[in-house]
């Protein structure tokens, strides 16, 4: 197969959401609710003060999220996918329309840092830049499906090594198994 070279254009998931409201089952497939609980279970704090998580998608992760932070600023770059998310999240998470890039996506304080399944769709290049927003000493959750969807320009091992090689992030927490593949990091 040969790879995107650049990063998926967001016109991909606003058709996507537009043909499914739920175009990735995340309310109803095994693969997603057991995905939530084994991020929630490899957290390594039990509260956190501020997480952030950019590519929130319909925001059930979002909102178990807001049970364990005392704020959640969310974000997605699709409309449709942000007001499902400001429903499911409740008053204890901000959900914005927003794309990675937009600095309001990681807020300077926050101590949490989740990417779960939006990496992969990002050229190295542009995760960079993401990379340099995350707040010293915050917790990072990357969590990516083992498969390479085809609009990705890379897999959950190549977008998960972007970071795991980064000596300014530490490894705390490293799960493999057949269908994802997950690390917590601290951003030295």
């Amino acid at each position: 197969r040969t790879p995107r070279t650049g990063s998926a254009p967001v016109s991909r998931f606003a058709d996507l959401y537009a043909a499914d409201a739920d175009p990735w089952l995340t309310r109803t497939d095994w693969y997603e609710r057991r995905k939530r609980d084994v991020v929630l279970a490899c957290l390594p704090r039990e509260r956190y003060a501020h997480a952030a998580e950019p590519g929130c998608g319909l925001g059930l992760l979002t909102a178990a999220l807001a049970a364990r932070c005392e704020r959640v600023t969310a974000s997605d770059p699709v409309p449709a996918a942000v007001d499902a998310a400001r429903h499911a999240a409740g008053p204890g998470a901000e959900v914005l329309v927003a794309p990675i890039s937009d600095p309001a996506t990681l807020p300077a304080d926050a101590d949490l840092v989740v990417l779960s399944e939006v990496l992969y769709y990002l050229a190295p290049d542009d995760v960079a830049p993401v990379l340099e927003r995350i707040p010293a000493g915050a917790d990072v959750v990357l969590v990516h499906w083992r498969g390479w969807p085809a609009e990705a320009p890379r897999d959950a091992v190549a977008a998960h090594r972007q970071l795991t090689a980064d000596p300014r992030f530490a490894t705390l927490v490293e799960h493999v198994d057949e269908q994802f593949l997950l690390h917590v990091l601290r951003r030295r």
